[in-house]
C-alpha cells in the first residue's frame, strides 16, 4: 500500500488527523487520487491499531469476505484471527451481538483502533453491505464497551458509500474527504518534484501554470509528470503529450474495456457537456436506461471532460 516515492503532505495529514476525531470516515474519489496511500501512510505514522481489509469482487461471496475479515486481525495474533474465523458472517441481530461480544473481548480499550474497508465500491452483496452498515451503527452509537472515543471506521471508495451522510454529519459522527481535498495544490506539486529529485529550474517554474492545468492536481498524473521530468528536464510539450497518453491508458483499462459499446458512446457525449445534471443525462438518448451505470462511473466524468480528445482516439466521437 505504501509507495516508495510517496511524499507525506502536511495538509492531507492534518485533514486526516481531524477526521479521525469522528467515528466514521469516508474517503471517496476516483482512481489515482491517492486515497489508499494517504490513509495508510497517515495511520502508519500514528499509534492507532489498524484492522485493514483490502476488498475485491471475490468478497461478494460471504464466506470469502469473512475469511478476509478474520485474516485482517492476524497482526493481533493468530489466536485472535482463529476466533473470528470460527464465527460466520453475521446476518442477524443475534449473530451481530455474538460478534460484538467477541470484539469487546479482543479489543483493548486503552488503544485507539481503526477498521478500514478499502475499495468498498466493489461490494454489491447485500449481506456484506448489511454487516458493514451495522459496524457504522456500532461505532456511531458506541454501544459496545470497546467502542470508546478514538475508534474509527474508515470507508475508502470510488463512489458514494451509501450512508445516511446528512444525519451522520449532523450528529458529528462523520468526516468526509473527497477529490477536492486529495488533489495536489500547485505548491504541493512543486514539493513533489523536489522530493523526487527534479531540478525545479526557472523554465519549469515559468511552465508550472501550463503543467498544472494538465494534471489538475490528480495524484496519478502529478506523479507521472514528476517521473517524466526526472528524465526529460525540458520539453513541456513532450511531457503534456505523454501525460495525455497515460490518461488514455487509464480510461481504456478502467473504463472502455469494461463497458458496452452503447455505454461508451453515451459517455463520450457526456464528456462534451460542461455542466451535468440528472435531468440532462436522462434527456439524452438512452440516458434514462443508462443512469444506474453512469452513477457507478461518476468519478470518471470530470476526468473525461478534461480529456475529451481521448475519445477521438478511440473513435467514439
Amino acid at each position: 500500500m505504501a509507495e516508495q516515492n510517496y511524499m507525506r503532505r502536511m495538509r492531507v495529514d492534518n485533514l486526516l488527523e481531524k477526521a479521525f476525531e469522528c467515528p466514521v470516515i469516508t474517503v471517496t474519489a476516483g482512481p489515482g487520487f491517492g486515497k489508499t496511500c494517504a490513509v495508510y501512510n497517515y495511520l502508519k505514522s500514528t499509534q492507532i491499531r489498524t484492522v485493514w481489509l483490502q476488498l475485491s469482487e471475490a468478497d461478494n461471496q460471504p464466506a470469502d469476505f469473512w475469511e478476509s475479515f478474520a485474516r485482517a486481525f492476524l497482526p493481533f495474533g493468530i489466536d485472535v484471527e482463529e476466533k473470528f474465523k470460527r464465527l460466520e458472517l453475521p446476518v442477524t441481530r443475534v449473530d451481530l451481538i455474538r460478534f460484538i461480544e467477541l470484539l469487546v473481548d479482543e479489543i483493548k480499550p486503552r488503544y485507539r483502533y481503526a477498521f478500514v474497508f478499502d475499495d468498498l465500491h466493489l461490494i454489491t452483496n447485500t449481506s456484506v453491505q448489511w454487516f458493514i452498515r451495522s459496524l457504522v451503527d456500532l461505532v456511531r452509537t458506541k454501544s459496545a464497551d470497546a467502542m470508546e472515543l478514538g475508534t474509527s471506521l474508515v470507508l475508502i471508495s470510488r463512489m458514494d458509500c451509501g450512508l445516511d451522510s446528512v444525519n451522520l454529519a449532523a450528529e458529528g459522527c462523520l468526516a468526509e474527504i473527497g477529490e477536492a481535498e486529495l488533489q495536489f495544490t500547485k505548491s504541493e506539486t512543486l514539493d513533489l518534484f523536489r522530493y523526487m529529485g527534479v531540478n525545479v529550474s526557472r523554465g519549469l517554474m515559468a511552465s508550472m501554470d501550463e503543467l498544472y492545468a494538465e494534471t489538475e492536481g490528480w495524484a496519478f498524473l502529478t506523479n507521472i509528470a514528476a517521473r517524466l521530468l526526472q528524465k526529460q528536464k525540458d520539453g513541456i510539450k513532450y511531457i503534456k503529450n505523454a501525460l495525455r497518453h497515460n490518461v488514455s491508458l487509464v480510461i481504456e483499462n478502467e473504463f472502455f474495456l469494461q463497458n458496452s459499446p452503447g455505454m461508451n458512446k453515451f459517455l463520450a457525449k457526456l464528456s462534451l457537456i460542461s455542466y451535468l445534471s440528472a435531468d440532462l443525462i436522462s434527456a439524452l438518448e438512452d440516458g434514462e436506461k443508462l443512469m444506474g451505470e453512469v452513477i457507478k462511473v461518476s468519478s470518471f466524468l470530470g476526468l473525461m471532460r478534461s480529456f475529451a480528445l481521448v475519445f477521438l482516439a478511440f473513435g467514439m466521437l
